[in-house]
């Protein structure tokens, strides 16, 4: 049964933070504050609050410096905090009086405290006043940590540092306590219960490898507003990727505000009624401004910056995914096989939000066999990045295809799955056949075959490294 208790701002236990800046006499101030919390992260910002209806002289330090510092003291140093906090700047030098040294900060006027190993600086970008307190928020332009407070990933740990946390119901300051659960992570067992059967199988491929899917779609879904636009398009590549190149590359190059389409330019009547109408389809979609020129002849194309992303690739993974759905749907219901189709997959390796994360267009499982897409639709093939992400999969029964939007030719770069798009369908087709028909009575990949596999991945690996391959 719960209680009410007295009102007031500070219900949590907050950390004791420092805040220090220059007065106009360039005189170091600070002040300890338990009204503290992050505001944004990008940029990346950070909320003060200063009690202005009492005479506070690291307030005014601030506002007329517009800059100002934060040092996370140690539980060694909650003494020197609690002085710092009570004792009034306009009597005081309080920074001296404590023994404490400054130095000026790397980015901003504002000092920094020598002896707190935790310091961020900041530039005041916004103030706003509420009830007794003067809100500050900062952005942070730069945070400096000693070494010794340093991990082996050179990121700072509260193990080392220590500090200090203001409780205000009792009016006592407290250290931080001991690894409670991993962040980020502990939270997916009920991530996994919510989604039950219908991720089922991405659990079953990625939970082995150390990845937890955060997001994805599956059959049945909701599709994204463009997806018909991108159907089309890929539904007749050979029109239409020349087009969506052109728009891209305007956008891209900056050069001219639009692009010109003749009709001149395609013999058939049929390709030009169909460009017509799909240019003012994608107009319907705000992805384009359409001006029709010289008695329909000619069409001006207006590319608009807020879809850069449909127009640089984005049509293509739609469509990609479109194509995937429709031969693997079209292969299982013939095979007489089971099969799931997930897209727009992100993955973790579950050590914090801000972890390594793979995002993947589009995971398929067919019978047994797990099949992983990306799309590449610019003029850059990362082989390098390419092997990564098939080494990942390689021991785990997964076949890795990238997609891209180019002809190229495909098969010097065994043992990748290398499919254009004007060729996928086929190649899916003869890949799925390989692997859920004819595998059956097959033997396994010889010695000699893994080697060359091998070899080819390590000449491709060298050749990535002194030069990017150019799709």
């Amino acid at each position: 049964m719960k209680k009410s208790l007295k009102l007031r701002a500070v219900v949590s236990p907050t950390p004791a933070i420092i805040a220090a800046a220059y007065d106009e006499n360039g005189k170091a101030d600070a002040c300890t504050l338990a009204f503290y919390t992050p505001s944004s992260h990008t940029p990346p910002c950070l909320t003060i609050a200063i009690n202005a209806t009492a005479k506070r002289k690291t307030l005014k330090s601030i506002l007329h410096s517009g800059a100002f510092t934060i040092g996370y003291p140690g539980v060694g140093q909650a003494a020197e905090a609690d002085y710092i906090g009570i004792a009034s700047g306009c009597e005081h030098d309080k920074i001296a009086e404590v023994g404490w040294t400054v130095t000026r900060a790397e980015k901003v006027d504002a000092p920094v405290i020598n002896e707190l190993k935790l310091v961020v600086e900041c530039k005041v970008v916004n103030t706003v006043t509420i009830g007794s307190h003067v809100q500050i928020t900062g952005e942070v332009v730069n945070i400096q940590a000693d070494e010794s407070i340093l991990d082996e990933h050179g990121k700072y740990s509260l193990e080392k540092l220590k500090p200090i946390i203001y409780d205000e119901e009792h009016r006592r300051y407290l250290a931080v306590g001991e690894k409670a659960a991993d962040a980020f992570k502990c939270g997916f067992v009920f991530k996994k219960k919510t989604h039950g059967r219908s991720w089922k199988p991405l659990y079953e491929l990625f939970e082995p490898l150390g990845l937890l899917p955060i997001d994805a779609k599956c059959n049945g879904e909701k599709r994204d507003a463009l997806y018909a636009l991108s159907k089309t398009a890929i539904g007749r590549i050979e029109l239409y990727l020349p087009v969506m190149k052109r728009l891209a590359e305007a956008i891209k190059e900056k050069s001219a505000d639009s692009v010109e389409f003749a009709k001149s330019d395609y013999r058939e009547s049929d390709c030009w009624n169909q460009l017509r109408n799909f240019f003012e389809n994608m107009q319907k979609a705000h992805i384009v401004s359409v001006y029709v020129k010289d008695n329909g002849d000619t069409l001006s194309i207006c590319p608009l910056a807020d879809r850069r992303q449909f127009l640089d690739g984005g049509w293509a993974e739609n469509g990609m995914v479109y194509l995937i759905e429709k031969t693997i749907n079209s292969f299982s219901k013939e095979k007489r096989l089971a099969s799931f189709i997930f897209w727009n997959v992100t993955l973790s390796n579950g050590a914090s939000w801000n972890s390594i994360k793979y995002e993947f267009d589009a995971i398929a499982k067919v019978g047994k066999m797990f099949y992983v897409f990306e799309v590449k639709t610019g003029s850059i093939l990362a082989i390098d990045k390419w092997f990564e992400r098939w080494s990942l999969f390689k021991n785990a029964g997964v076949r890795y295809i990238q997609c891209t939007a180019k002809e190229i030719d495909y098969k010097p770069y065994l043992p990748l799955q290398l499919f254009p798009i004007a060729h996928f369908e086929r190649l899916l087709e003869e890949c799925l056949e390989k692997d859920l028909i004819k595998s059956k009575d097959d033997k396994e990949t010889s010695p000699a075959e893994s080697s060359a596999a091998e070899h080819g991945r390590v000449a491709l690996v060298a050749a990535a490294k002194r030069r990017k391959v150019e799709s």
